[in-house]
């Protein structure tokens, strides 16, 4: 097994690139004589979720993204700048589920959707990866007890 740690978006594709190609020409490497340099990836793919974020706000706000009520102005911005075009599947999932679409915290644009994503979508197992990471809550002094069990409660909730 191998970890690579401290690439961001926009160098994940070079990082990956490069390990496969050391790890292809490592001797005993089942494929290494056979196998040519992995040139054939994309040096160059959208980023998920990449979106005109005023756009994305817009239509979360004309039609919350898919039939069901429309969002607020604040939490519509929020998704729009924080997931870009993956919003639409955060609006979908508060459509579905009513109870999503409410605030976690009635000061923070954040709605209980995000927590569902980030569990089924994002690999979040912690309350502290969800506020901290996923969320403005903690950084807004908003993470209280009481959402924290919330959060916590939601992730062990696995559909």
């Amino acid at each position: 097994m191998l970890s690579v740690a401290g690439g961001k978006w926009t160098t994940f594709r070079h990082i990956g690139r490069t390990v496969m190609n050391k790890l292809a020409a490592l001797p005993g490497h089942p494929l290494a004589e056979d196998m040519e340099p992995i040139s054939h990836l994309p040096k160059k793919l959208p980023l998920p979720g990449i979106a005109n974020p005023n756009a994305v706000a817009h239509r979360l706000l004309i039609d919350g993204g898919t039939p069901g009520p429309r969002m607020s102005a604040d939490t519509a911005r929020h998704l729009a700048t924080h997931y870009g075009s993956l919003s639409f599947d955060i609006a979908r999932m508060a459509n579905e589920n009513p109870a999503l679409a409410e605030r976690i915290h009635p000061d923070a644009p954040e709605i209980w959707a995000q927590v569902a994503y980030a569990r089924d979508h994002e690999w979040a197992e912690t309350a502290d990866d969800v506020l901290r990471r996923r969320t403005t809550l903690t950084i807004r002094g908003l993470a209280t007890d009481e959402i924290r069990a919330g959060v916590e409660s939601m992730l062990g909730d696995r559909d």
